[in-house]
């Protein structure tokens, strides 16, 4: 790097560039080149490190620039209230709304660095979601704009979840030594957020599950992961990593915290579709319990069973009080310990899953009865009362 670089840079004039000398054309120039395959540029990808804020090149970078910006925001007033009158922007700038379509407003919003067993981070997600869901309306139909679950389950996918891990140094969040993709992870957000893109600049349905694009090929060529190494949901757990590695589990208490968050964050995560059965004047269809039920997420609790974990080392004193089932519909569970708990709720909602469609059972009991248990849980878990309205 030149040692005047940096003088050259801040002393660069962007508006005499741009409106006297033309730039926003040769801009244009660049862009298409940058496209070009014939001229030797075959990138998948190209990504602007726009700098946070308004300065003179923001129009440049994020809407002349941009095919598709990536909004990442950290739970605080301050970043929402910055991402919006960004978004708002970039969707009324003439160079979007212009009959020529220089581009579309494709805009991804990330809700980034939140901490998921925070007392608060219920109350920010649901703020994300009422700030930011307009701007997926330009991708659905009217009949999923309906769909108060939609994006609900975009958020899942691509929320980043705070890691300690990663907050300091020059941590690489991939590389081949990292192995395989476990469900939920930063790297599998990552990975869901790199399928949107595709979605989003190949202008197919981006949310239509079968339109996601498998972005293995990627995966392989930058960090060595073959298909059968990317873990989805249905085929391991942060548990059963954990067991699978550590030698002494018992006395690893690193180890035995990270499960007991694990378990915590799946059973909040579940809550979040179980408690829609709490609403008394709503009237429930048999397609929105089924939708409930597809939800729910078994991962940890059948490690957690299946590994034979030392639940008394992880929760001490595991065993249903009558003060846990305080405010909870009848169920009999005084007396029983955690693994207990865990093998009801799993055989409950692994049963739901597999046949809801039977005439034989009430949905909505059945449905409300798993909430219940699932609330009992993550008081078991937590130590801490959940409260019920």
């Amino acid at each position: 790097m030149e040692k005047d670089y940096f003088n050259k840079a801040s002393d660069f004039n962007w508006y005499e560039f741009h409106e006297l000398l033309d730039g926003k054309s040769y801009l244009e120039f660049v862009k298409t080149k940058l496209k070009d395959v014939k001229i030797g540029f075959d990138y998948d990808f190209i990504f602007i490190d726009s700098r946070t804020g308004i300065h003179d090149y923001t129009h440049i970078s994020n809407i002349q620039m941009s095919e598709c910006n990536v909004l990442v925001m950290a739970p605080n007033k301050q970043n929402f209230e910055g991402c919006r009158f960004i978004s708002d922007r970039i969707l009324d700038s003439p160079y979007v709304k212009s009959e020529n379509k220089y581009r579309k407003p494709n805009i991804l919003p990330v809700l980034s660095r939140i901490d998921i067993d925070n007392d608060d981070a219920g109350k920010w997600i649901n703020n994300f979601a009422r700030e930011f869901s307009y701007l997926i309306n330009e991708y659905t139909t009217e009949a999923q704009r309906s769909d108060f679950n939609l994006f609900k389950k975009y958020t899942d996918k691509t929320i980043i979840r705070y890691n300690s891990n990663f907050s300091s140094g020059e941590n690489l969040l991939f590389n081949p030594r990292r192995g395989s993709i476990v469900s939920n992870s930063i790297m599998d957000c990552y990975k869901n957020v790199s399928e949107y893109l595709e979605a989003f600049t190949n202008e197919t349905e981006v949310f239509q599950e079968e339109s996601l694009k498998n972005v293995e090929a990627f995966y392989i060529k930058t960090v060595g992961i073959e298909k059968s190494e990317m873990i989805t949901s249905q085929s391991t757990s942060i548990i059963k990593e954990i067991y699978d590695v550590t030698k002494d589990l018992a006395t690893n208490k690193v180890a035995l915290n990270r499960i007991k968050r694990a378990l915590l964050t799946e059973v909040k995560l579940n809550n979040k579709f179980l408690e829609d059965v709490l609403d008394k004047e709503k009237s429930f269809s048999k397609v929105s319990l089924i939708r409930i039920v597809e939800n729910i997420e078994l991962n940890e609790i059948k490690a957690a069973i299946t590994c034979g974990l030392p639940f008394d080392m992880i929760i001490p004193k595991n065993k249903v009080t009558k003060e846990m089932m305080d405010g909870l519909d009848p169920i009999r569970v005084l007396g029983d310990d955690l693994e207990t708990i865990l093998e009801k709720i799993y055989l409950k909602a692994a049963y739901l899953k597999k046949d809801y469609n039977s005439e034989h059972i009430n949905l909505y009991i059945r449905v409300r009865n798993l909430y219940n248990y699932n609330v009992l849980l993550q008081r078991m878990i937590s130590n801490e009362r959940v409260l019920i309205s």
